[in-house]
């Protein structure tokens, strides 16, 4: 038995590694404004913050998760990136795109919580931008440098 919960443990920590947590401190952009604007202090803009920044972490999660999808092969065949859960086989294709669905279900949740249509619609446009990035856009150098830029 506990040889099974070994094994659960290092999957979840796989499944962790996919969305990248870690990466999210980046999203911190998003307090800018309630820090220029002086309402960092203010309950209610501070917890508008707060749920826009969860609703986009987990949106780029979703991403991450789609790009690693996308890219296996190539992930496999890098001496860093092979060590990527789906490109190690710690996670499967299967699995990344249910983790990659769940991620922007609680994106889309979590950005429900605002009751804004213009911060779901940016959310979904970034999303959207991102996919296509990741398929096919970032093989065009202007229009990676211009997305890369927005």
């Amino acid at each position: 038995m506990n040889e099974n919960k070994l094994e659960d443990s290092k999957g979840f920590a796989a499944l962790l590694r996919l969305v990248r947590p870690k990466q999210w401190i980046k999203n911190g952009f998003i307090f800018l404004p309630l820090f220029f604007g002086g309402a960092l202090l203010h309950t209610d803009a501070l917890l508008a913050g707060l749920i826009t920044f969860f609703a986009y972490s987990f949106a780029a999660s979703s991403i991450y998760c789609f790009n690693d999808i996308y890219d296996v092969e190539a992930d496999r065949r890098h001496p860093v990136k092979c060590h990527r859960p789906i490109a190690s086989g710690a996670v499967s294709i299967k699995q990344a795109y249910g983790l990659m669905f769940l991620m922007f279900a609680l994106s889309m949740g979590v950005c429900s919580l605002l009751g804004s249509w213009e911060t779901m619609g940016i959310v979904i446009f970034y999303w959207l931008l991102n996919l296509g990035y990741c398929a096919k856009f970032k093989q065009y150098a202007i229009i990676d440098v211009c997305i890369v830029a927005f």
